[in-house]
């Protein structure tokens, strides 16, 4: 990326915390996870959106830098950095589009869930299929 190694990116990463920031963004994981834990009807749509990342480029630079990792991001590396973000200045900020997943589920009825955990699956007994 671009930016990382403007701020001087070529230090160690944490990859951890960058898989776990990341960690639900395919869908088929969400997916099973939430199948997993018992929500029903999962659905994931891709939406994008403009999203602001601060009033003017410099302060796109400050927001970027406030959530990377590593040393402290020197003026002389800011200076690149914002010329980076200032195509992207609008009279409503820095403006750069972004992917999201919008992710809904289901959770089963109570009384269904509860059937099923008491019967082992199966209706009560004075309720069974002929």
């Amino acid at each position: 990326m671009l930016l990382a190694s403007l701020a001087g990116g070529d230090h160690a990463v944490d990859t951890s915390v960058a898989r776990s920031m990341a960690s639900l963004s395919d869908p088929e994981r969400t997916r099973s996870l939430l199948d997993a834990a018992g929500f029903e009807d999962v659905s994931a749509v891709p939406v994008s959106a403009a999203t602001r990342w601060g009033e003017d480029a410099a302060d796109a630079v400050d927001f970027f830098v406030s959530r990377t990792q590593g040393p402290p991001v020197t003026d002389r590396r800011r200076a690149p950095m914002t010329d980076v973000f200032r195509p992207y200045e609008t009279p409503e900020g820095v403006l750069l589009r972004a992917g999201v997943w919008v992710v809904s589920a289901g959770r089963p009825h109570r009384a269904a869930a509860a059937s099923a955990r008491t019967s082992g699956g199966r209706p009560p007994a004075g309720r069974r299929a002929r």
